[in-house]
């Protein structure tokens, strides 16, 4: 079966088909083989009565793997309206992450009915998991995984794989500790399979291993296992002992959410947005973006007041004033654009702001260049007027320059007092750089306007 082949709308229209001629029983068969991701955006499509039942006919191995790719409002229904019992043998299959990961948007109430369908040795991981702040390395990590001292052997090894059999396909690394469950070194399995039983991990081991701390942020960790091709990286406490482990479906996870994110907030909205159905909570995300933008473009406004007289004597200047802005716009998005994404893919750093900067002042030199050659040619075939063709170029220069300084400084700041660059850099950059370039354009306009 090819995803292409799977037909999400008809299939979800066939389980409500089955659920109002209560026939939910057939549900495993008409789903049989379906993947668990397909039957979690079929779910997206069903109303809660629907999910319900859904659910309540899935096997429990399946229903686990199903739970965790919905979005967060659509499980938090489903834990709110599931059996106890059902929702216990759900869990019960899912890895403690994935568990965390479903518990941390629940109110606390919620969370403590939840954690009560766990023995106490379960509640106890778990709820030391929640401690950690979620977009963090402890907030990641799964605390399954095998490690053994340095001292046992590859056939000590083993038998724990063999100990740890639903799991084992999961395990890339055995990790070697030491007494004090220091991270030492980790063996792969290929090495297990390769070296005698009697050989101890210790001789065999590859010491000193990369790994992260459990404050570490995810986007950090992303990073580093994508630049030293990590398929796995292991979770430390600050004294340096192997707590967790994070795998690569979460790695591939966070670098999906923080590109959504970053995407999202340079256009003013959120990244899960698109999980409410209510028109009017999505409204409220978008609004306060743009409430802000209208204050900024009410400040441009108001420069431009200011150069009423200058409007009135030369009325061919208010015809540029859209090209002007939306040139400085564009060029401080693509410098803000190309700065984040490097911030973010670590491809820069801090100790790279003043040859980053130079640099986007060099591209704006010349774009500028270039684009004002291109305005002055236009506004004198237009207007007839050369000289509003060299004020028109010098201005269309001047912004673009700023633009792209602005554009490159801004991420750069915020990044150094620890506030995401893409939260507050494209609201703040389109609306600075239009007052910017509405005064410099008007600004040089006035300066100028007897020679004109």
């Amino acid at each position: 079966m090819t995803p292409e082949s799977v037909d999400i709308r008809k299939l979800a229209q066939n389980v409500e088909a089955l659920v109002d001629r209560h026939e939910e029983d057939r549900i495993p068969e008409l789903l049989d083989g379906v993947h668990p991701a397909d039957i979690a955006e079929i779910s997206e499509r069903l109303d809660a009565e629907d999910q319900k039942a859904l659910f309540e006919n899935l096997d429990v191995e399946v229903a686990s793997d199903v739970l965790p790719e919905i979005y967060e409002d659509a499980q938090e229904d489903l834990l709110e309206h599931l059996e106890a019992e059902q929702l216990s043998g759900i869990l019960g299959e899912m890895e403690d992450d994935e568990i965390v990961d479903l518990l941390d948007g629940l109110e606390v109430a919620k969370q403590e009915k939840i954690l009560a369908l766990f023995d106490p040795e379960d509640d106890l991981n778990l709820r030391r998991l929640l401690e950690y702040p979620e977009d963090t390395a402890g907030g990641r990590m799964t605390t399954s995984f095998i490690a053994l001292h340095q001292d046992q052997t590859v056939r000590d090894a083993i038998r724990a794989i063999r100990a740890e059999v639903e799991e084992a396909e999961d395990y890339n690394f055995i990790y070697v500790v030491d007494s004090a469950k220091r991270l030492v070194g980790l063996v792969s399995m290929v090495d297990l399979i390769l070296h005698k039983r009697g050989t101890t991990l210790k001789t065999i081991m590859e010491p000193d291993p990369i790994r992260v701390t459990t404050d570490q942020d995810q986007e950090d960790v992303a990073n580093i296992a994508k630049k030293y091709n990590l398929p796995v990286v292991p979770v430390v406490d600050a004294a340096g002992r192997l707590v967790g482990r994070i795998t690569l479906d979460d790695i591939l996870e966070v670098l999906a959410e923080e590109a959504a994110e970053d995407i999202s907030f340079l256009a003013g909205t959120h990244e899960d947005e698109e999980a409410h159905r209510s028109m009017i909570r999505i409204a409220g995300v978008r609004l306060p973006w743009l409430v802000l933008g209208l204050f900024g473009e009410i400040l441009a406004a108001m420069v431009m007041s200011r150069f009423e007289s200058t409007l009135e004597t030369i009325l061919s200047l208010a015809f540029f004033i859209p090209v002007i802005i939306a040139l400085g716009g564009s060029t401080g998005m693509q410098s803000t654009a190309i700065v984040i994404r490097d911030l973010a893919t670590g491809e820069i750093t801090l100790r790279d702001t003043l040859p980053r900067v130079l640099r986007e002042i060099g591209i704006g030199i010349i774009n500028g260049i270039a684009c004002g050659l291109l305005i002055m040619l236009v506004a004198y075939l237009w207007q007839g007027n050369p000289r509003l063709g060299v004020v028109i170029g010098l201005a269309m220069l001047a912004v673009v320059v700023i633009a792209s300084s602005v554009g490159a400084i801004v991420p750069l700041l915020l990044k150094r007092f620890n506030v995401d660059p893409a939260i507050a850099t494209g609201p703040f950059v389109t609306t600075s750089n239009d007052v910017l370039g509405i005064f410099i354009y008007l600004g040089l306009a006035t300066l100028f306007m007897r020679w004109l």
